[in-house]
């Protein structure tokens, strides 16, 4: 069985945008911004344009098909103290419990770096 995750040009959930052509790292492999967990949910990190604006983002694929943002830039971080989410080094990982952890950059808040967990 084959199940769309997510399409270039489809509504991006969570935001006012469309996905754009699905973006690979800093070292060109797009593998590197999926991550499959152990009971078949996905975590991808893509970009997504509103106008003529670009921004990038989290969505984790849960196992009942939903596509839901976890994050995008802007975003406030969790605990931050009013600071915002500026990018994303790399992307997620996921342990054997089928957490995705990742970390961010953050600006204007109470720290600069965090690495956070879905639970």
């Amino acid at each position: 069985v084959v199940r769309t995750i997510l399409l270039q040009g489809q509504p991006a959930p969570g935001t006012l945008g469309t996905f754009t052509a699905y973006t690979t790292s800093m070292n060109g492999w797009p593998g590197e911004n999926l991550r499959l967990g152990p009971t078949g949910e996905v975590l991808a990190s893509t970009t997504f344009q509103v106008g003529e604006n670009h921004n990038f983002g989290f969505w984790r694929f849960g196992t009942d098909n939903t596509l839901e943002r976890l994050f995008m830039r802007g975003s406030l971080a969790p605990r931050g103290g009013g600071g915002t989410i500026t990018s994303s080094p790399q992307g997620a990982a996921v342990n054997d419990a089928g957490q995705f952890f990742f970390s961010v950059r953050v600006f204007g808040g109470r720290f600069t770096e965090a690495i956070y967990v879905t639970k």
